[in-house]
């Protein structure tokens, strides 16, 4: 009976690196894979800055104020701003954030923000003059606050719907801002050179949107590969164009 016993815990070292090898294939299965992305200006120019003439708080907005609307790399023709979103539902492993809105130098920063559903909305004035700050979510009132110099700023709001939100000021109508708000983590937004990356997705084929204040939204379909970066390319064209010209094209670098 003793060996028999003997014989069985013998079998255990065996038996478990037979689980340790069968979950580290399960995990390879399921690696997840990464997203870069570039999006570039199309157009035949790069337009330039649009400025607004300043008749309100001069001494702290300047007599200037230059539009964030569309703003292209010179160098690289890299688009910033494009808010890019993966579609589908997957387990939100990051909590929701804070998203804060500062009035500074009489505008918005960010001028583009992106959140997930849950997060709140912090708004401050680091200018020394009086701001609102208006809200809209999907075209309908969200929020209105006043932004008295000196005050603490108000309480964060929370966002508990998907879509735009609007920012604007009654005090300085050239202040615009927007708050692209998605259901799941996979959101994000291009830099001065117009490039972001997304890490941490499933394997999969998936819809996403490309969404820019200006120069309207594509949509397409991108697949993920296991463990490997999936390299995504979109162009928007020229501000005149009714569609915006989409050049995808998607090379998985890692197979």
């Amino acid at each position: 009976m003793k060996s028999k016993l003997i014989g069985r815990y013998a079998l255990f070292p065996v038996l478990l690196a037979f689980a340790s090898v069968l979950s580290m294939l399960s995990g390879c299965s399921s690696s997840p894979g990464s997203l870069s992305l570039v999006v570039t200006f199309a157009g035949t120019s790069i337009p330039a800055a649009v400025a607004f003439s300043v008749d309100t708080d001069v001494p702290t907005c300047g007599n200037e104020i230059y539009a964030e609307n569309i703003i292209v790399n010179s160098e690289t023709r890299g688009l910033k701003n494009v808010v890019f979103r993966l579609e589908g539902e997957f387990e939100n492993k990051e909590s929701p954030i804070e998203v804060t809105i500062s009035n500074k130098g009489c505008i918005f920063i960010p001028h583009v923000a992106v959140a997930v559903v849950g997060s709140k909305i912090k708004i401050i004035n680091d200018d020394p003059v009086f701001h609102t700050t208006d809200t809209y979510l999907n075209g309908k009132r969200f929020f209105n606050i006043p932004l008295l110099v000196g005050q603490p700023a108000p309480p964060p709001r929370p966002i508990e719907e998907a879509g735009l939100i609007e920012v604007s000021c009654a005090v300085h109508d050239w202040m615009k801002g927007y708050i692209i708000v998605h259901t799941n983590q996979h959101v994000s937004l291009t830099d001065e050179s117009g490039m972001l990356s997304m890490t941490g997705i499933p394997p999969g084929k998936y819809s996403y949107v490309a969404w820019h204040e200006e120069l309207g939204e594509q949509t397409g379909e991108v697949e993920i590969n296991k463990g490997g970066v999936t390299s995504l390319k979109l162009a928007f064209g020229d501000v005149s164009q009714t569609e915006a010209v989409n050049q995808a094209e998607e090379s998985s670098l890692i197979e």
